[in-house]
């Protein structure tokens, strides 16, 4: 439709499997809507399945988010980095499932299950504005069969601002780096942007390996 309509939301069938070969690109303006139709049944689960192209026809997309200055609400899903009923696909399981590439993105997550990654599940790349993230499983963080023990996170922050960081009751389970990354590893002189408004409550920290530590704030405000 050359782009997101502004009342658009994507409602996603309670018991059913989706396979995603493609990274959604949200531009400035725009806002993805991926819900859950209602129902007792299992969340729909969306897999990040192999491309069947490139050197490796196995890789599946390294994002299914890529929020390129606009927002993304994400609600009662399953997301996973690969195709799990094929057990050899974890050997090329990729980097995340959600990132931002531009300045002023808010990220909205609410009782997801986001598993299976290398990297990390969320990563803001630039300033962002709200993220907000509750009733939510982050699990299975970190592949050394394709990353190393300084990756797998449930949030990378990236040493940029973010002006609110909401994280409620949520678990963070089978992670091998830090559950939150945000200080400035690479330059600590240098600082981070602020994260100026932060509410970390009501967390679950399960079977962390946490090779950097645990809470990686950097510059934090109120």
């Amino acid at each position: 439709n050359a782009g997101l309509l502004a009342d658009r939301v994507y409602r996603l069938t309670r018991g059913g499997l989706y396979l995603n070969t493609e990274i959604f690109n949200v531009d400035s303006g725009q806002t993805m809507r991926m819900i859950s139709s209602d129902g007792v049944e299992r969340k729909p689960v969306i897999f990040q399945y192999p491309t069947g192209t490139g050197a490796n026809p196995h890789r599946p997309p390294g994002n299914l988010f890529v929020l390129r200055g606009g927002n993304l609400e994400l609600s009662n899903v399953i997301v996973t980095g690969y195709f799990e009923p094929i057990d050899t696909n974890l050997n090329n399981v990729q980097g995340g499932l959600i990132n931002t590439t531009q300045p002023g993105c808010s990220i909205t997550i609410d009782g997801c299950i986001l598993t299976n990654i290398n990297g990390q599940h969320v990563r803001t790349g630039s300033a962002s504005q709200t993220v907000k993230i509750t009733n939510t499983i982050f699990a299975n963080m970190g592949a050394l069969t394709s990353s190393n023990l300084g990756a797998g996170k449930g949030l990378d922050l990236r040493e940029a601002s973010c002006d609110s960081l909401i994280l409620v009751n949520n678990t963070f389970v089978n992670y091998q780096d830090r559950p939150v990354r945000h200080y400035n590893f690479g330059n600590p002189l240098a600082g981070t942007g602020n994260i100026n408004y932060c509410l970390i409550d009501h967390n679950s920290f399960i079977n962390g390996m946490s090779f950097h530590g645990l809470l990686s704030l950097g510059n934090v405000g109120s």
